[in-house]
């Protein structure tokens, strides 16, 4: 059984927000690891590889802002790609139904 009807603005943030915290849940490992790798140079660090890095990481337990800074960052990367999420789909809608990007083909 199909439902053809359009999602309402409300289902539209959820689903933004489901796509946002699956993204910056699993993209925000790899980042610490970059931000840790990249700031080698100036810092007593020296990292050789991406596991030797992550396994430091993990050993060291992030002591400062192990736990908010994550919150904080996935909070407000879900809340981002809601909105985002949801002016695209309904800015895509809006300019199909106005036929200004019609090709003419049925």
């Amino acid at each position: 059984m199909t439902n053809n009807r359009d999602p309402t603005p409300l289902e539209r943030l959820c689903y933004g927000a489901i796509a946002g915290l699956c993204g910056q849940t699993s993209s925000y490992p790899l980042d610490v690891i970059r931000r840790r790798m990249q700031t080698a140079g100036i810092t007593k660090y020296s990292y050789k590889t991406i596991v030797k890095t992550a396994r430091e990481i993990y050993q060291e337990g992030e002591s400062k802002g192990a736990v908010q800074r994550p919150l904080h960052e996935l909070g407000e990367g879900t809340h981002r790609c809601r909105i985002s999420f949801t002016v695209f789909d309904m800015s895509k809608n809006a300019l199909s139904d106005s036929h200004l990007f019609s090709t003419g083909a049925k």
